[in-house]
């Protein structure tokens, strides 16, 4: 053959290998991508079986959409979700849309959420609605729940819905979430049908024992009366310090913030600190310059 010819060849050579290297990367991308599942209760129905544990294989996600509180075969349920290996993403939805833009209000009860956790589990995210504790023994139970899930970054429960008659404490919830070391988002939408009084001594009592767990950011939660932001210990160190050297610079007039001792907690939490973030937390905070005990009241906020 002719120089010319064979560099045509290679040149065509070349095309081709490049084609099929673009084939093998599109299709190891599509394998790798997150795989979102949602499974409704029929789907755990005996004769569904086969069919379901075939679709979630490979997911990432799983939404669970629908009552899955009554008739369903529980223990096939947590099977099912425990055959999944790359499983990280947990919803949990009770909601079922009737159309017409109404949707049917079902509740989840904790020995649905319970049922609903594979084992092992390796869940990152995990995000309940319409979350019912109705005793001591379901927050015992939720707790325990929790426990399991020692990869958790995210929570989110909204609502979540307590009875202020028959549950005394949340006290092993909120210890249960402190010892979580990786929580990194953590959302509650607290429902204590009507009773204010209760939501705020929940507040004060999970931002008691929250406060233990320096690791922990800071917690959102909202009631019916407004929004409270449970501070952990991290964040309320972090915040007195800016606040502490804000209010040194505007006393003394200098534009140098309060010296702190070197390799302080107080130093470390500064060093991080943005200038967006000093402005934020200061128009957040903002008080007289010798209102000690109002800093005091708004660092229990």
């Amino acid at each position: 053959s002719t120089p010319a010819r064979r560099g045509s060849m290679m040149k065509s050579g070349v095309v081709l290998a490049l084609f099929y290297a673009l084939l093998l990367t599109n299709y190891a991308t599509g394998a790798s991508s997150p795989k979102l599942v949602i499974l409704w209760p029929e789907d755990i129905e005996e004769e569904n079986l086969d069919r379901t544990f075939e679709k979630i294989q490979g997911a990432s996600s799983i939404h669970l959409q629908g009552n899955f509180d009554k008739g369903t075969n529980s223990s096939a349920l947590q099977h099912a979700l425990s055959s999944v290996p790359d499983l990280r993403h947990l919803t949990i939805d009770p909601f079922h849309d009737l159309g017409n833009g109404e949707r049917a209000q079902h509740v989840t009860h904790t020995r649905t959420l319970v049922r609903s956790l594979p084992k092992p589990n390796k869940l990152e995210s995990l995000k309940v609605s319409g979350l019912h504790v109705h005793d001591q023994l379901d927050v015992m139970t939720l707790s325990k729940a929790i426990s399991s899930c020692e990869s958790l970054r995210t929570l989110h429960i909204d609502p979540l819905n307590v009875g202020y008659r028959d549950v005394q404490s949340m006290d092993p919830f909120f210890g249960a979430l402190a010892e979580l070391e990786g929580l990194t988002d953590v959302h509650f939408g607290l429902f204590t049908f009507g009773n204010e009084e209760f939501a705020d001594a929940l507040a004060s009592e999970g931002l008691r024992r929250l406060r233990e767990a320096e690791n922990l950011p800071t917690i959102r939660l909202n009631t019916a009366s407004g929004n409270r932001i449970l501070t952990t210990a991290s964040e309320a160190a972090r915040r007195a310090a800016i606040l502490a050297a804000s209010r040194d610079k505007r006393r003394s007039g200098s534009s140098q913030p309060k010296e702190v001792p070197a390799g302080s907690k107080v130093e470390q939490r500064l060093a991080d600190v943005t200038v967006e973030d000093r402005n934020r937390i200061e128009e957040d905070y903002e008080c007289g310059d010798d209102d000690d005990e109002s800093d005091d009241e708004r660092d229990e906020l």
